[in-house]
């Protein structure tokens, strides 16, 4: 059987490029190989590209895989339009969230582009699908923006009182992770909803345990709460 069906690669040139690298005599080598790929994957979407996903894993795996010379953040902003392309009309929601885990770890929070994720973001957390939520919710606590804060904050709120603790688990990380834009107490997502979040608390420790399937909530419950009081301590001095 072909090797490379049997490899975890997601497409040949991946595949091609991580058996390089192995295989290379020295660093050097292996840099080399990387660079040639990028500039690659770069040509092929220059003239369009059908395999989006794919070529977005294989640079992912270039920035962390180079030692010599080193990827830079700014080598790879040719690829954060295909990849917020993908995030919008990507059929299939492990290609979507590869476009997001792209996006969130090589867009900065005041890209021009982060605007175009805003309406594709609001649409996925606004689904009925807890996986379209989650892919959104995940998005949102790995890379806060001000141009998302509005257009999320409202379904944040709603999505607190949610049926599964999975998604109020990630929805309070999502408003923690909206609260880092800004000092300004006023303007903290979490003291908005403080008297929920300690509600919460109070109510669980009254029982004699807490459910399994809502630990994680309380997880992030005790992290919210512990944001809160730290505000109000500093407040104080």
């Amino acid at each position: 059987m072909d090797s490379y069906l049997k490899s975890s690669a997601v497409n040949r040139h991946h595949y091609a490029l991580t058996h390089k690298i192995e295989n290379a005599s020295s660093v050097q080598e292996a840099d080399t190989a990387i660079w040639l790929e990028i500039e690659r994957i770069k040509k092929e979407i220059q003239h369009g590209l059908a395999n989006v996903q794919g070529e977005l894993v294989i640079l992912m795996y270039c920035y962390t895989a180079a030692v010599v010379r080193p990827v830079a953040v700014a080598d790879l902003e040719f690829a954060l339009s295909p990849a917020v392309n993908l995030a919008a009309t990507g059929r299939a929601i492990k290609d979507r969230r590869i476009a997001y885990m792209f996006c969130a770890q090589f867009m900065s929070s005041d890209h021009p582009l982060q605007l175009m994720l805003v309406n594709t973001v609001r649409k996925e957390i606004e689904s009925d699908e807890p996986a379209r939520i989650v892919l959104a919710l995940d998005f949102i606590t790995s890379s806060p923006s001000h141009f998302l804060a509005p257009a999320v904050a409202p379904r944040l709120e709603v999505l607190l009182g949610h049926k599964l603790q999975n998604l109020r688990r990630r929805a309070l990380l999502a408003l923690r992770a909206l609260d880092t834009l800004s000092s300004e107490p006023s303007e903290s997502y979490l003291a908005h909803h403080s008297s929920t979040i300690i509600r919460r608390i109070t109510r669980a420790a009254r029982e004699d345990r807490i459910r399994s399937d809502e630990i994680g909530a309380m997880g992030a419950l005790l992290v919210a709460a512990r944001d809160l009081l730290k505000e109000c301590f500093v407040q104080r001095i």
